[in-house]
This record gives C-alpha cells, structure tokens and sequence, in this order.
C-alpha cells in the first residue's frame, strides 16, 4: 500500500520534495496487476463501479450533467 508519512496541502509539494518512493510505488502496482491476488481484483472490480457511477453522472440528465 502506498502511503504518506505527512500530509501536503494543494501548491505545497515543493517544499517537501518526493515523498514516495519509487519502489512504493511499484510494488503497489505489481501488487495490483497481480491476477491471482483477492484484493486487486476486488480493487479492479471497485474502480469499474466507480468509472461506471462517473459516467452514468456526466450524462445527459444524470446528477452532474449540469455541473460539466
């Protein structure tokens, strides 16, 4: 799982520098593509789920139609 030690407001990244690190980051994403693994496929299911709720929302008549 990909972390963070502190939160960083919106704008304040500079002053921090990196604060993942890249092998974080790509263990988390093999840990994702990982077919044989329960939580990355439910994780794959959960973003499915929401990409199908975005899109329903953005459509003609849907909740945030209007706000596009």
């Amino acid at each position: 799982m990909v972390g963070v030690e502190s939160p960083v407001n919106w704008g304040e990244e500079e002053k921090f520098g990196v604060l993942v690190k890249k092998e974080d980051i790509e263990k988390a994403i093999e840990k994702l593509m990982d077919d044989e693994n329960y939580e990355s496929e439910e994780r794959r299911k959960r973003v499915k789920e929401l990409a199908e709720m975005a899109k329903r929302g953005v459509e003609e008549g849907g909740s945030s139609h209007f706000n596009v």
